[in-house]
């Protein structure tokens, strides 16, 4: 699974690389329209490259923003001019606050509620369910659990949810390119994921990401937290 992983890896990369080539091609042509097209989906290939990078290290979002600062403060000792100067500072004040927030969350985080441990307790029958709250102003969540290798992930109040202002059949449409099926009598999504391996949580945490990063969006999910029984783990 570790090798599928670095594979995806390595195609988003080549993908990247491939979508910014084309995008440098249509301004040097001044054909904006296509490179603005390019650039929607060029944002999308990051964005995943983004969740695949993260399940192989947790750590890459604080050491891909040190690399942009050091970058950047690189640049401003060249001997830059004094408005790239102030563009380059600008970035750098930005970047290093995303790093202070990315490094007040991760001490913040109490080891023993993070998703891995807690699955790792539904595997080890510590657990029988437990429920991410994804998004805690829409209350949208997914209950977890695992009956017979099977995890089963659901999505609980749709109706309620779609009448939200950003639940739309746009991300109905995502959440079933997902694989989750919709009952709409039952006022759920749900999906199976079949454990293969007793160890191997790549494939759940995949999905997780890519409800995270692909439907919800990453600066929500700062706002989430774990619920299992009648305790909630902040």
């Amino acid at each position: 699974m570790q090798e599928k992983l670095n594979s995806l890896i390595r195609y988003y990369e080549e993908e990247r690389d491939r979508l910014i080539k084309l995008i440098d091609m249509y301004v040097l042509e001044k054909e904006f329209l296509s490179a603005h097209t390019h650039s929607i989906e060029l944002s999308k290939v990051k964005d995943k490259l983004a969740m695949f990078n993260i399940l192989k290290d947790d750590r890459f979002d604080q050491k891909e923003i040190t690399e942009t600062i050091n970058k950047y403060e690189n640049l401003v000792s060249s001997g830059c001019s004094d408005f790239h100067k102030y563009l380059y500072q600008e970035i750098i004040i930005r970047q290093k606050e995303a790093l202070l927030d990315l490094t007040i969350l991760s001490k913040n985080q109490n080891h023993e509620n993070t998703v891995d441990t807690v699955l790792n307790m539904l595997v080890e029958k510590k657990l029988k369910c437990f429920s991410l709250i994804l998004d805690t102003s829409e209350r949208f969540s997914c209950e977890i659990k695992l009956q017979k290798k099977i995890f089963i992930i659901t999505i609980p109040r749709i109706n309620t949810l779609s009448k939200t202002f950003w639940f739309d059949e746009y991300k109905l449409s995502l959440l079933m390119n997902l694989g989750f099926n919709f009952y709409p009598n039952k006022n759920k999504l749900t999906v199976k994921l079949k454990q293969n391996d007793t160890h191997d949580l790549l494939p759940i945490k995949t999905l997780l990401s890519r409800l995270v990063f692909e439907v919800l969006g990453h600066n929500q999910f700062r706002e989430s937290y774990i619920q299992y029984g009648h305790k909630v783990c902040r």
